[in-house]
């Protein structure tokens, strides 16, 4: 194909682009953990935009997919492997690009064992922690978490274990990743 008839191609796509109100999505940029995914919306003039009208594409599909919400309204991109990529979205000559970065997976749910403890003084008992993540992973977790005893004059804590002090009540606060599970401690 000649310069000119490329020339008059994108002349024509830009004459489209102007005839038409801009589409805008809610979204410039993702930052998703591997396996989680967000739903984007896309507007023009204040409405959704019909998906029907909407092309889109992604550079690597290894690191997202796109597809529609389950409500059909919506974009899902969901996050399937790590790295950073670009969703192309395109109607009418109208070009949108959502940059997507997909980090590790996330951890979205702390399981405390015991999730309560009564014990007597002097009495030691064994802690563990699960976590399941963004790809429905169930780990043990009981070494990456920060563990506190609330108050130690009632209970101590030593290697994931509650040793009763005296007698009272306090807390165990588990912590992972900005997740937390708070364990009640009755030492009578």
């Amino acid at each position: 194909m000649g310069r000119y008839a490329c020339l008059a191609i994108v002349l024509a796509g830009l004459g489209a682009c102007m005839d038409q109100p801009p589409i805008t999505v809610d979204h410039s940029a993702l930052d998703l953990p591997r396996g989680a995914g967000t739903d984007l919306t896309v507007m023009q003039d204040g409405q959704l935009f019909p998906l029907d009208e909407l092309v889109w594409l992604v550079d690597d599909e290894s690191i997202v997919t796109v597809g529609r919400s389950s409500d059909g309204s919506h974009l899902r991109v969901s996050s399937v492997g790590e790295g950073a990529t670009s969703v192309h979205l395109g109607s009418h000559g109208q070009v949108v690009d959502v940059f997507t970065h997909v980090s590790p997976p996330a951890f979205v749910q702390l399981w405390v064992e015991p999730s309560a403890i009564t014990t007597s003084i002097g009495q030691v008992v064994a802690m563990h922690a699960t976590a399941i993540d963004t790809t429905s992973t169930i780990r043990d977790v009981t070494d990456l978490t920060d563990w506190e005893v609330m108050d130690t004059g009632v209970a101590t804590l030593d290697a994931h274990a509650v040793t009763g002090s005296h007698a009272g009540h306090t807390m165990l606060q588990v912590v992972l990743v900005g997740r937390t599970s708070d364990v009640p401690i009755t030492v009578y």
